[in-house]
């Protein structure tokens, strides 16, 4: 077989190979709503692929004045549309702990595009802010996992840590939730039920108790 005849089916195959491990993309094009029923300018809306999750990275898409927006380069396949808007009270649903509202679910099909998917967005979140400090010195605790858990369903929680100051800030669904505190060389904390209504914020001021040493 001549060699010119060899490099073009090798170049050819090459082609096919490259063009065939492309991921297919598509384009989703909707709307963004609050509980209200109207638009939400400036949200934050993205693709997930539910049957490959890992695969390829995440683009955004910014919603105008009328909450519309349109998502490029979403992978074909079944995705779950998501926004978010944090500074309005509105976090990333994505994680269970936050969901309060479905999340729509589109078949992107390679190429193409699927219009007027509508993406609803629950009701604002509340707020908690805190602070944490040794019960008998009154210093600050920077190294700590701060754990909520909503109550109608506990495997729906998230963890956090405060800053170096022990300060944390973190909003919440408006549900009746949990916190618990763990922390080296101090007893565990753990509160009562707490629900913050939609736009409210609550503040609590932990005091951690350290352990006592084991007697020799």
């Amino acid at each position: 077989m001549p060699s010119f005849l060899i490099a073009t089916l090798i170049f050819a195959y090459t082609a096919l190979a490259q063009d065939a491990a492309k991921p297919r993309v598509g384009t989703v094009v909707g709307r963004v709503l609050d509980a209200q029923g109207k638009g939400v300018a400036g949200a934050h809306v993205y693709a997930f692929l539910v049957d490959k999750p890992g695969m390829g990275g995440r683009f955004y898409a910014i919603t105008d004045e009328n909450g519309n927006f349109s998502l490029n380069r979403v992978l074909s396949g079944l995705n779950e549309i998501h926004a978010f808007k944090q500074e309005d009270g509105y976090p990333d649903n994505l994680f269970a702990f936050f969901s309060s509202a479905r999340v729509p679910t589109v078949e992107m099909p390679s190429g193409g595009s699927v219009n007027d998917v509508i993406v609803r967005l629950g009701p604002t979140s509340g707020q908690l802010t805190g602070a944490l400090v040794n019960s008998r010195s009154s210093t600050a605790i920077s190294q700590a996992t701060i754990t909520l858990t909503r109550e109608d369903n506990p495997q729906y929680y998230v963890k956090m840590g405060p800053d170096k100051d022990g300060h944390f800030r973190l909003l919440v669904p408006p549900l009746p939730f949990r916190v618990r505190v763990a922390a080296t060389g101090f007893e565990a904390w753990q509160s009562s039920s707490i629900d913050i209504p939609s736009g409210a914020t609550k503040s609590l001021k932990i005091e951690l108790t350290p352990l006592r040493p084991p007697r020799r």
